[in-house]
């Protein structure tokens, strides 16, 4: 099985974490705090049990544990932690003398933390507090702006918000107030479309009307004159031979009068129709 060797950047990487883990878990004082209370009241150790009670069940119950046995264990893992630290630091010290030109990538990566970050470090050059800070303050200056920029951006925003929302009420009032207009236009429409119905009913009924009395009437004067006619031959032209030739005659030329005057009135009312 071949072993591949970390580089020095994981070297570091896990040394940093160790030492985090240190940090942490071990070396802050409230992480000491909890050994200082009293011991649980059922701790593992306590010899005041009762006789009746069944060994095996309280051999199988889980039992919180006393505060020095809880102390010894985390020593024991401090000690582990402590090693494994150690481990990587020795890793980490072949490293630096195998290659030495990675001295700087190296610390960066134990320098780096919250806001100074391998950039904020390479940039200051030797890496002094007060470089750090003037890298820091710079940071700071440029952030500032940028807040100052934002800050102005929103209240821009905010400006054309107002505009937009009062626009948009503009809109909706004159949206509004054009749907009324077009509900009434639509009603008014549909009771004139009913009344045009109506009115064009009508007429046309009175034209149905108007065709049939015209039809009675022609077919009345028709009547009429041939009437007149049978009345003229059977009373008055059989009185004198030449009497009756004039008054045919003349009723002849009555008739076609009459029949032209008609003819002229139809092509009249069929111009003035078409």
């Amino acid at each position: 099985m071949v072993m591949t060797m970390e580089t020095p950047q994981e070297s570091f990487e896990r040394l940093r974490q160790a030492l985090n883990v240190i940090k942490d878990n071990h070396y802050d004082p409230w992480c000491w705090h909890e050994y200082l209370g009293d011991d649980p009241k059922d701790a593992v150790g306590d010899e005041e049990e009762e006789e009746e009670e069944d060994i095996e069940a309280i051999s199988l119950k889980p039992r919180p544990r006393k505060n020095l046995d809880r102390l010894k264990s985390h020593l024991l893992t401090i000690v582990q932690e402590l090693n494994r630290a150690g481990h990587a630091a020795d890793l980490a010290y072949y490293h630096m003398s195998v290659k030495p030109e990675l001295l700087k990538e190296c610390v960066v990566i134990m320098g780096s933390a919250g806001d100074i970050d391998a950039d904020l470090l390479l940039s200051s050059g030797d890496g002094s507090p007060e470089k750090i800070m003037a890298a820091l303050q710079e940071k700071l200056d440029i952030a500032h702006a940028k807040i100052e920029e934002l800050t102005k951006e929103v209240n821009n925003l905010k400006q054309r918000l107002i505009e937009t929302n009062y626009e948009s009420e503009v809109r909706l009032r004159n949206w509004s107030m054009q749907a009324m207009l077009a509900n009434e236009a639509i009603g008014r429409l549909d009771l004139q479309t009913k009344t045009l119905n109506e009115t064009l009913e009508r007429e046309a009924e009175l034209q149905e009307d108007y065709d049939d009395l015209f039809a009675r009437h022609v077919r009345a004067s028709r009547m009429m004159l041939y009437k007149g006619r049978q009345m003229l031959r059977d009373k008055i032209f059989m009185q004198n031979a030449k009497e009756n030739m004039f008054y045919a005659f003349q009723g002849f030329i009555y008739i076609i009068q009459q029949e032209k005057d008609e003819r002229i009135r139809r092509e009249q009312e069929e111009m003035r129709d078409s």
